[in-house]
């Protein structure tokens, strides 16, 4: 057997073995304890618990209360590693997509406004990697699904852009969320907490004008993708 099966086998050993714990840390187990928590036979068992203490994984210790294990610090050393191991491959997997579609419409041209200001043109810059074209791309969701799928967006933590004073008014915080608009035009869904609209509107900034890119006119059903951010 490989030496990389060999650890994966140690390692989901010595994870069952910590499952035994006690509440002050200790873990008394037997072969056929073992074998049951595992999906083995009692000699199998036997056989695996004799592997740790070779390798020098464990200790095993026999008492009163029966036998105890102390898992050794080559043995701890090991789980580390394959919890990095399995973290890498987890991060490169990415989670599925989420998309909704939504019915594009003419807003009123606050928009445009907002986003032309320069303290938020330098923060779309710096956080969002772009210059956001003038005004907004809007899209209304007639749909239930549509609607569900976009809320599910607003649970992932969004890229904060700053409000800030001018002289004359105070301008509030804007939430940004990455994404891609029919899967060709990088963009970002911004949501302003001072914003006209609710949650069936969803405003939308693109480095691109975006309605001349989709030759796109009122009316016109769109669609949305936003890829969550990895788990670790």
């Amino acid at each position: 057997m490989s030496s990389a099966s060999a650890k994966a086998r140690h390692a989901m050993v010595l994870l069952s073995l910590l499952k035994m714990r006690s509440q002050d840390g200790t873990i008394f187990t037997s072969s056929t304890r073992l074998a049951k928590a595992i999906g083995v036979s009692q000699q199998t068992a036997v056989r695996y618990l004799q592997e740790l203490e070779k390798n020098r994984l464990i200790k095993r210790l026999l008492t009163m209360k029966g036998e105890r294990i102390e898992i050794d610090e080559k043995g701890f050393l090991l789980l580390r590693d394959m919890h990095i191991l399995l973290s890498n491959v987890f991060a490169s997997i990415p989670a599925h997509s989420i998309s909704f579609s939504g019915v594009l419409f003419t807003g009123v041209g606050e928009g445009a406004y907002y986003v032309s200001q320069k303290e938020y043109l330098e923060q779309f810059s710096a956080k969002l990697g772009f210059t956001p074209h003038p005004g907004t791309f809007n899209l209304k969701l007639t749909e239930q699904a549509d609607h569900m799928r976009y809320l599910q967006i607003l649970v992932f933590p969004p890229t904060l852009i700053l409000g800030f004073k001018s002289s004359d008014r105070t301008y509030g915080d804007v939430l940004c969320y990455k994404v891609s608009v029919e899967k060709k035009y990088t963009g970002a869904i911004v949501r302003s907490v001072r914003s006209l609209y609710d949650n069936s509107v969803v405003e939308i900034i693109s480095p691109l004008n975006l309605r001349k890119e989709l030759n796109a006119r009122d009316g016109d059903r769109i669609s949305v993708y936003f890829q969550p951010p990895r788990l670790y």
